[in-house]
């Protein structure tokens, strides 16, 4: 009897901590996804006011800065 109380509680704790998991799974996922975002928002900011590309260089010759102060 009370082996059959330990394999209901097993497979109860089983189904419990699965979901938990997998949610967190995809919570670090999306939060992974989020920060890579904000990276590129960020550098397309600097981008944006400098109005030179990363390297330095300008995007297009054609086109003013975009900080005229």
């Amino acid at each position: 009897m009370t082996e059959t109380w330990m394999f209901i509680a097993g497979i109860a704790l089983i189904l419990v901590l699965l979901p938990a998991a997998l949610m967190g799974a995809r919570e670090n996922r999306r939060q992974a996804r989020q920060s890579r975002l904000d990276q590129a928002y960020s550098r397309a900011q600097r981008v944006r006011y400098a109005g030179t590309g990363e390297q330095g260089r300008p995007y297009s010759v054609y086109t003013d800065r975009v900080n005229q102060l």
